[in-house]
């Protein structure tokens, strides 16, 4: 799978007791010989398989096995990277304020989130039970209208075509008749 890895161990031996040199060919460029030791005429290779997000297919690597008689012998692994998605991401938003009995200007919501597989997103937004905002939703685009003089907290998800969701959260200070933190 993406993001994860996986180990294949070859134990290598020449019928010489010769020393024998490794080296791995991988067309997905996932695999890596990271381990080698040589105990009592055995040669133990590990092939570390760590696929990056994005290279979901199929692929092989050859491990090519040179004696010092360049004396050749190869394996081939075939394998398969499955696609992993992810969940959206939030980017936050800042916080707003709206005079009572204002609107906003359409916010498009898809600026506070991002899709790592670049998967389309669903839209929905919560208030508290003493909201002092409406909203009016069409696609990803939001227009709030304030209909009171509360600090409101709105929580926006985004849900991609998986379930899987984040959640970006911001307060709209709304205020009487456009005055907004007056000290006396």
């Amino acid at each position: 799978d993406e993001g994860a890895t996986a180990e294949v161990v070859f134990e290598v031996t020449d019928a010489d007791g010769d020393d024998v040199t490794l080296e791995l060919f991988d067309n997905g460029s996932a695999a890596s010989l990271t381990s080698e030791t040589k105990t009592d005429g055995v040669t133990t290779a590990v092939v570390t398989i760590a696929p990056e997000f994005g290279t979901d297919g199929s692929y092989s690597f050859t491990l090519s096995a040179t004696d010092t008689n360049n004396h050749e012998a190869q394996a081939t692994v075939n394998y398969t990277i499955n696609h992993v998605n992810r969940a959206p991401i939030s980017l936050g938003y800042n916080d707003f304020g709206l005079a009572k009995g204002t609107s906003s200007e359409p916010i498009d919501l898809s600026v506070m989130f991002e899709d790592p597989d670049g998967d389309k997103l669903t839209y929905k937004i919560s208030t508290g039970a003493f909201s002092s905002v409406q909203y009016y939703m069409s696609g990803s685009k939001v227009i709030f209208y304030a209909t009171g003089s509360n600090r409101t907290k709105v929580n926006v998800t985004a849900t991609d075509p998986s379930g899987l969701s984040a959640v970006t959260s911001f307060y709209i200070d709304c205020s009487i008749s456009g005055i907004d933190n007056v000290t006396i």
